[in-house]
């Protein structure tokens, strides 16, 4: 996992702390290359997942059950179609433990 440098996020209003932000090999590739505009959109998913908007979960009250107490919060958001790449990878997922002391930013395939 590489770490990523911090971010500003003037535009949220944060819902929990993410801790150490981090993120796979995968992710660090494309974000290294910024393939097809992947940064801008990596840096959109934190906003969302910060926010409470948790994309494409199966059930986001699980989410805001587990943002009131304590649990892991996981979000889905699909890769856009104008973000085109030579990827199989379809989704981002965003994970922040339940402690909040970490945030993992990664591709479905690299779980």
């Amino acid at each position: 996992m590489t770490v990523l440098p911090t971010l500003i996020l003037d535009t949220v209003d944060p819902k929990f702390d993410l801790g150490q932000l981090v993120m796979t090999a995968g992710v660090g590739h494309w974000l290294a290359t910024n393939y097809a505009g992947i940064a801008q959109y990596i840096g959109e998913c934190l906003i969302r997942h910060l926010s409470g908007d948790w994309g494409n979960v199966a059930d986001p009250s699980e989410n805001d059950h587990d943002l009131a107490n304590g649990g892991r919060l996981l979000s889905q958001y699909a890769i856009p179609d104008h973000i085109t790449w030579p990827s199989r990878d379809t989704r981002v997922w965003v994970v922040t433990e339940w402690d909040r002391s970490v945030t993992t930013i990664l591709f479905p395939s690299e779980y």
